[in-house]
């Protein structure tokens, strides 16, 4: 095996691993952030009437909505100015 062959082994070797690190940091981070929200969430349960707090969570939930549908509308535009160019 020549020496260029294997200094190309030996990049994609470090990419993988390189990918895998940063799925398990991402998992890891991501795991860590819900735990918070939990125990943020039930911290906060504790200081503000129920009735407060479920106000709150509703107010939460509409804006991660509106998020996601504008983002949906984006991708949307995407495709279609991506299909405008495919097609000329």
């Amino acid at each position: 095996m020549s020496n260029d062959r294997k200094t190309k082994d030996l990049k994609l070797v470090h990419v993988l691993w390189t990918i895998i690190a940063a799925a398990m940091l991402v998992g890891v981070a991501w795991g860590v952030m819900q735990t918070n929200i939990i125990h943020q969430g039930e911290a906060i349960e504790k200081k503000v009437d129920k009735g407060v707090f479920q106000i709150h969570l509703d107010a939460q939930k509409q804006q991660t909505k509106s998020i996601v549908e504008s983002m949906d509308k984006g991708f949307d535009r995407i495709d279609k100015r991506l299909e405008n160019i495919e097609n000329k």
